[in-house]
């Protein structure tokens, strides 16, 4: 769900329940700010864990005994950061698949059958669809009396550069919009590459002019196989830059952080404010010491003011 939707997985300790949210609910820089005071030994990490070279905004590549399927537009795409330091990988790849020539060839080889007879018949696939019941299917069917829905296709949206696209669906699902949903995070963890691209490079699937799917939506263009220009990606939610201090809190921070895990908190060193989200934490109210504190930068933060 995260790889496509940017979702994180929140868990409320009191009620005992998970459920899923944007990433952009839990870094949320204008909620309440726990202040944990004047602060020491304090030092400053960078956050090298995520940073990526290459990113994969994609889904597992299927093979199809039909021409159309070179047509596919939800399948396996590469792209390049700028960041040449490191050589990871970040891994947007869907477990699910979204393929619509898949999707439907499937389908169509199970029609009448009583068993599955191939590796893809059990595969789970993502369908975007109406979001209003059509009918229920009529007797004689499989399913007779159940709801069914239209597949959803957006008549003002104008697609080019695949097959047949007025019968094209699951557009939602494309590799490049998936990617433009993460756009906060990526251009959280690329901070201060604003005037440089996420580079295309390649996808294992190629029409027969080697053209990538182009739809417009009233002037928002989406080219699956162009770059992308950083600093036209969602705001950022944090920076890649982690503080570690240690200081003494109140008793109160265990409650607190049980109702609010991703509370916003601030601290001082040096006369300077500094915000930022909890990593780790932890609390000895009975014995009063000095506890050590990890945080992820806050976007509000000023790092100007760590230029001694």
């Amino acid at each position: 769900m995260n790889n496509i939707f940017n979702t994180c997985l929140i868990y409320d300790k009191i009620n005992d329940f998970c459920y899923l949210e944007s990433k952009a609910t839990v870094y949320d820089n204008s909620t309440s700010v726990l202040n944990l005071g004047e602060i020491s030994e304090f030092e400053i990490i960078p956050h090298t864990t995520d940073l990526f070279s290459k990113l994969e905004a994609s889904y597992k590549n299927y093979d199809y005994d039909s021409v159309n399927g070179k047509d596919e537009f939800n399948t396996l795409n590469e792209f390049l950061s700028p960041l040449t330091a490191v050589s990871t990988s970040l891994n947007l790849a869907k477990t699910y698949r979204a393929d619509m020539y898949g999707i439907e060839l499937t389908r169509l080889n199970l029609t009448g059958k009583t068993a599955t007879d191939g590796d893809s018949d059990n595969d789970v696939a993502v369908i975007h669809i109406e979001n209003t019941v059509a009918g229920q299917i009529p007797l004689g069917f499989p399913g007779a009396g159940q709801d069914y829905y239209e597949l959803y296709r957006n008549p003002a949206l104008l697609i080019s550069n695949i097959y047949s696209p007025q019968t094209a669906f699951n557009i939602f699902f494309s590799p490049k919009r998936c990617l433009l949903r993460q756009g906060n995070y990526l251009r959280s963890l690329l901070y201060g590459n604003d005037a440089e691209l996420i580079k295309y490079q390649i996808s294992s699937k190629n029409n027969y002019l080697g053209l990538k799917m182009l739809t417009n939506d009233a002037g928002n263009v989406i080219d699956e196989g162009a770059d992308i220009l950083i600093s036209t990606l969602d705001n950022v939610i944090f920076k890649p830059t982690i503080f570690q201090f240690k200081t003494k809190v109140n008793s109160s921070l265990d409650s607190i952080m049980n109702a609010t895990p991703y509370q916003l908190c601030s601290f001082t060193f040096k006369r300077n404010t500094y915000y930022g989200f909890f990593i780790k934490s932890s609390v000895q109210p009975a014995f009063n010491e000095t506890q050590t504190f990890r945080l992820l930068y806050a976007p509000q933060t000023d790092l100007t003011n760590l230029i001694y």
